[in-house]
């Protein structure tokens, strides 16, 4: 995916989905309730949150009336950035960032301009550069993620106890925690003492893929985390990222990412490994 920009008013997605750039979400107003992984972080008005994005995520809530900024960055261009090292090591590892605006008015504006630069770049107008536009909201991204690294963190009060979560919402954060293993929708279900069809029924409705394609989506993100920061074979790869064969492993990878996971590990390692040990 091309470098994105969008402001405006969002809406409830309906299935999970996964893509290789680093997402910045500003909520400029009301909130937004995501899946992110198996768990369900709620945004709200001044907030920001920052992850890569191969981690199965949507949006599941929108109160009316809100307002979201996104941005795209692609992955080649983040890892080119020194952005400082927690932040950038939080986001290869999988882990969503949440934190406070110090400015919102500022950066809402900061996103609303974004979008619309990204926006006539495609367009054909006689004085616009859209290699010169690109470059612009290029550097004020990696401007803005310096400022963010030092913004409040307000990880902590974004996501929801058991209590609250659904029955669909739950088996998804098991799933989350343990892809790893080799569960399946028969054993997880049996864990929770559910009939197998009734699990892959809940949990289908509320999220639109089976229990199998989430706990893949699952496995091909941390096989992408593992070639990019570690120095393991492909075949260690694959099974310490769940899959039981490097057969399915290579067919699921190629699918997903439209090349082999050699190809995956030649175009980003090395920009991953050297930002990781800064």
């Amino acid at each position: 995916m091309n470098l994105l920009g969008w402001f405006g008013e969002p809406w409830v997605i309906e299935h999970l989905h996964q893509h290789s750039e680093i997402e910045l979400n500003l909520i400029a107003s009301g909130e937004l309730h995501y899946l992110m992984g198996g768990t369900r972080v709620v945004l709200r008005a001044a907030e920001v949150t920052a992850y890569w994005a191969i981690t199965p995520h949507r949006i599941i809530y929108c109160q009316p009336a809100s307002k979201l900024g996104v941005l795209h960055i692609p992955l080649t261009e983040f890892l080119r950035w020194d952005i400082p090292s927690h932040l950038r090591n939080a986001l290869l590892h999988g882990t969503p960032q949440i934190r406070r605006s110090h400015n919102p008015s500022l950066d809402c504006a900061l996103f609303e301009r974004w979008a619309m630069d990204l926006q006539q770049s495609v367009r054909p107008q006689t004085n616009t550069d859209p290699i010169r536009q690109h470059r612009a909201v290029m550097l004020e991204a990696e401007a803005f993620l310096h400022r963010f690294a030092q913004f409040e963190d307000s990880t902590h009060n974004q996501i929801l106890d058991d209590s609250r979560r659904s029955t669909a919402e739950q088996l998804a954060q098991v799933i989350a925690q343990e892809y790893t293993k080799p569960i399946t929708a028969t054993t997880l279900a049996r864990d929770f003492g559910l009939n197998p069809n009734y699990a892959m029924t809940v949990f289908k409705q509320a999220f639109g893929l089976t229990i199998h394609q989430f706990l893949t989506q699952h496995r091909l993100a941390h096989a992408q985390r593992l070639l990019i920061t570690q120095d393991s074979s492909v075949l260690d790869v694959a099974f310490e990222s769940g899959f039981q064969s490097l057969a399915r492993f290579y067919a699921v990878f190629a699918q997903a990412s439209k090349m082999s996971p050699r190809l995956y590990r030649a175009r980003y390692r090395s920009s991953a490994l050297s930002s990781l040990c800064d």
